[in-house]
């Protein structure tokens, strides 16, 4: 689901230093209300595939205008943005569409890329609706993502800041497509404020066309949080839902709720558990031949990678050891006996090691170095708790 990611730069510096044009509110669009995912409905899968069902209840967010080079402009090609929510995340679906896909510039992959040669879209976001503070999001048409913080209107442009997220895109025979999904442990919010600033724009490469849907003036830089459209109904998001979330970088969802319900003794208890230990191999030498950027990289990569395949099988994160992993199985909640619980164990290291599978054929396509992955699971009893 989600990885630990040191995440992209790609749009051009913000104009920093200048004051937004006089009459913000004139190019300010609203968006309709974003669709609200009821607790226990499924929400998208986050892989580039917009076929999930909830994708055709949601309203498109509406239309874009061309920046450059035809400042008001019809787009050269259409673009459908949805989003909706639930008590977790943010999600968000791009249909970039493209009349001649081959032409669709995407060549970066890796975190932390230049993004200026791709086709791409950026989004801001604006939780508080103070005009002044924003959250910046993008990702690229070959998956490459990237965040900031943007303070003072644009006027500050903090790259080195970076959120937890997620996205995935593919090229289609209609162009590209994507998914985004925010956690709310992400960015800051009122839970009061229903209303939050938002824009979002899109560069075709080739054409050198950027269209964009509040604001769409060439004076006005995307990055002038004043000058952003608003969404509404976010509706019901409070601090409690945060905390579970933070506790899912760690656990499942099924746990969390479990925790917060008080329904799982922090206190030690014996029981029968198994423990997945897993590892780089040879990471000594390989972090040695890497540039330190390249090895946080590479771990918030694999890390991510491993830490779905926990989750995903039932599993806890109990630690993180340099470029170790300690997940727990059958603690703090059993999957109904010792033996389902290795089991579920035994089928986490496959999944793993299907994903190191992945993982390095990306980074072998980019000219990056494989990875190689060693794994041990033991059963046995334990005291577990807090």
């Amino acid at each position: 689901m989600l990885g630990f990611l040191a995440l992209a730069l790609a749009a051009p510096s913000p104009q920093l230093g200048q004051a937004p044009p006089p009459g913000p509110a004139a190019t300010s669009p609203q968006a309709p209300p974003l669709l609200r995912l009821v607790d226990g409905e499924p929400h998208p899968r986050i892989d580039g595939d917009l076929s999930d069902p909830v994708w055709q209840r949601a309203t498109p967010l509406g239309e874009l205008v061309q920046v450059e080079p035809v400042r008001g402009g019809a787009p050269s090609e259409r673009t459908e943005v949805l989003l909706c929510y639930d008590s977790r995340a943010l999600y968000i679906a791009l249909r970039c569409f493209d009349s001649d896909p081959a032409g669709i510039r995407a060549t970066q992959m890796q975190r932390d890329a230049n993004l200026d040669p791709d086709d791409r879209v950026e989004i801001l976001i604006d939780p508080f609706l103070d005009r002044r503070n924003a959250f910046w999001f993008q990702i690229g048409a070959a998956g490459s993502l990237g965040d900031a913080l943007i303070t003072r209107n644009g006027a500050s442009f903090n790259k080195p800041w970076d959120g937890i997220f997620d996205g995935r895109a593919r090229i289609t025979h209609e162009g590209w497509q994507a998914e985004l999904e925010i956690p709310f442990a992400t960015i800051n919010f009122d839970p009061a404020q229903s209303s939050w600033g938002f824009n979002l724009r899109r560069f075709v490469r080739r054409r050198t066309e950027e269209i964009r849907w509040a604001s769409p003036d060439p004076r006005i830089s995307f990055f002038w949080v004043a000058n952003a459209g608003t969404n509404t109904g976010h509706e019901g998001l409070q601090q409690r839902e945060r905390i579970r979330e933070i506790f899912g970088r760690y656990v499942t969802r099924q746990v969390a709720d479990e925790i917060l319900a008080g329904r799982v003794p922090l206190g030690g208890q014996r029981t029968t558990a198994t423990v997945l230990f897993a590892d780089i191999r040879g990471f000594t030498r390989l972090s040695e031949e890497l540039a330190p950027e390249e090895v946080v990289a590479l771990l918030n990569e694999y890390l991510g990678a491993m830490v779905t395949c926990v989750l995903d099988g039932g599993g806890v994160v109990d630690k993180y050891i340099g470029d170790a992993i300690m997940a727990l199985f059958g603690v703090p909640v059993s999957s109904g006996s010792p033996e389902l619980d290795a089991q579920a164990a035994v089928r986490c290291a496959v999944q793993m090691s299907a994903a190191l599978d992945r993982l390095n054929a990306r980074r072998v396509a980019a000219g990056g170095l494989p990875v190689e992955l060693g794994i041990g699971v033991h059963t046995g009893e334990v005291v577990a708790g807090n």
